[in-house]
């Protein structure tokens, strides 16, 4: 991209004055530009099979399609980028994740059930099941076909979803939205800065405990931090909450179990989730202040949101089993341990049961590059799908079969998941035991 854009003249350090000519070519170019993506967007020529939810019985379509950076093992899926860089910006490879529990899946549709294109001036009715199959969350929003962005209209926000009745109507001051410009502007810095602010003790930073500590001990200690945190949340606003928010994280990471700071922690964040217009952030503050209370659920028990992430973390080999296959190559790219990996080259093939062709699993510069293929490479494995599914949760290996299957093994960050499940069922026990003492109901 750098380099189409160089010979346009604009480059790095050098000042770009397009004469009268450059500037009618390129004002044609931007409006021709945007008549190409439109088609691309709404009306793109990809296989139906692969392009709709419900193929020949709803219009529904998949928002992403494949990898989020558009690369394929032989190309850049061009028309794909444009479509969705005129729809939206970008998107972290969780929102692609297939795999139940593990990321999210986006669906879009800009025609009626009758194959008519959605038009502002008629009423839609969208019926969802009684129990919408979502983990943590889902949402249903109105874009506006030209802005691509939220629809203003007089209900005051432009969604409807599962944490929206989170929030008291009489606090809504008519408006939500989605998101929050604050977010927003953290996505943009660390996307195209990255994570250093330009401040050299982020470089190499002490560690978070380590941190905490000794600011708790220069502002005199537990007590005092306590103190000043009930203080901020008494005195109110969103300042003050927020400065709560910032001195129980101090308290906690030093003592996970420490009460007090749980307790004034739950009053903060959920008095900024009933008062936030972003319904994403009033799910994140107002599960955390269940959590600090003890009363986030998971079945009949009470969870920490550390225990939750490790239970839909770890998938089962059901959920494996029953996900398409290539969803599950696809994740195990996300075990990868990249500084393991960082000297590591090698690549096999491996034939699942009921697979027509075998999958290649590449491994380099700390990355994992996964393609269908026809032929087997020197190192190959056969697995029956349940092999395969004990193996992505980490309840099998394959290490005795081959030195590079054991080196390829030797990278990937999965602990063992009957390990796993024991050690969360003593942790459920133990919560639920405190709960039961503290009569926290």
């Amino acid at each position: 991209m750098l380099g189409i854009l160089e010979t346009l003249g604009i480059a790095h350090g050098r000042p770009f004055e397009p004469d009268e000519r450059l500037r009618t070519i390129l004002t044609e170019a931007a409006e021709v530009g945007r008549a190409m993506a439109k088609p691309l967007a709404w009306q793109p020529r990809i296989p139906k099979d692969t392009l709709y939810a419900y193929p020949e019985k709803r219009h529904w379509k998949y928002i992403f399609l494949g990898d989020p950076t558009f690369h394929t093992l032989d190309y850049m899926a061009i028309d794909q980028r444009s479509k969705y860089g005129f729809e939206a910006i970008g998107t972290p490879k969780s929102m692609v994740v297939a795999v139940p529990g593990q990321g999210s899946q986006y669906i879009g549709a800009d025609h009626d059930s009758e194959g008519n294109w959605l038009s502002g001036e008629n009423t839609y009715r969208i019926r969802l099941p009684k129990d919408v199959p979502a983990n943590m969350f889902w949402s249903l929003t109105a874009y506006d076909n030209e802005t691509r962005s939220l629809i203003q209209n007089d209900l005051g926000r432009p969604l409807v979803g599962s944490v929206h009745g989170a929030k008291p109507r009489h606090m809504r001051d008519g408006f939500e939205t989605y998101g929050q410009v604050e977010s927003h502007v953290k996505q943009v810095y660390n996307g195209r800065l990255g994570w250093m602010g330009n401040d050299v003790y982020d470089i190499n930073p002490l560690a978070v405990e380590e941190e905490s500590r000794r600011m708790v001990e220069m502002m005199g200690g537990s007590e005092n931090v306590r103190s000043a945190a009930r203080n901020a949340v008494d005195e109110g606003g969103f300042p003050n909450w927020s400065w709560a928010l910032k001195l129980t994280s101090l308290l906690l990471e030093i003592d996970e179990n420490d009460h007090e700071a749980q307790k004034i922690r739950a009053a903060a964040t959920r008095a900024l989730g009933q008062r936030t217009t972003s319904a994403n952030a009033r799910g994140w503050y107002i599960t955390e202040a269940l959590a600090m209370e003890k009363k986030l659920k998971l079945g009949d028990k009470p969870v920490t949101l550390g225990m939750v992430r490790v239970a839909l973390g770890t998938p089962e080999v059901e959920t494996i089993m029953s996900a398409p296959l290539e969803d599950s190559f696809q994740y195990v790219r996300y075990l990868v341990d990249p500084r393991q990996a960082e000297d590591t080259r090698l690549a096999l093939t491996v034939s699942v049961e009921g697979a027509e062709e075998p999958t290649r699993i590449e491994l380099r510069n700390g990355v994992i590059i996964i393609s269908e293929v026809s032929k087997k490479e020197k190192v190959h494995i056969d697995v029956s799908s349940k092999e395969w599914a004990e193996f992505v949760v980490g309840k099998r290996s394959f290490a005795d079969r081959d030195k590079t299957v054991a080196a390829f093994e030797s990278v990937l960050a999965q602990p063992p998941l009957v390990e796993t499940a024991e050690a969360l069922d003593d942790q459920l026990d133990d919560v639920a035991e405190e709960v039961d003492d503290s009569n926290v109901h």
